[in-house]
């Protein structure tokens, strides 16, 4: 059984990594968030991160991929949409 103590420490580390994932993603620092992800995260986190990276970035193929392959099929959609919209506008 785990101590209290070790189930802290495993939230503060948890906390800590939300935490750097959050700055690097507010401030934009995409190849540094993809590196630290790559570290610290795993599962369904890392891809969601990468998603979402792979969306901002305009890469919209990927995204769309991305966010099918995890069965967010609202989000995946939506990424073709934006894609879509962004072509009409002339900004793409």
């Amino acid at each position: 059984s785990r101590s209290p103590k070790s189930a802290l420490n495993g939230e503060s580390r948890k906390i800590a990594i939300d935490t750097v994932i959050s700055l690097l993603w507010e401030t934009g620092r995409d190849q540094t968030l993809a590196q630290f992800a790559k570290e610290y995260l795993s599962g369904d986190e890392y891809k969601v991160t990468m998603c979402r990276l792979s969306e901002r970035q305009a890469h919209y193929p990927d995204a769309y991929a991305c966010w099918n392959n995890l069965g967010h099929e609202d989000r995946a959609e939506r990424t073709i949409r934006t894609e879509a919209a962004l072509r009409i506008l002339g900004t793409e």
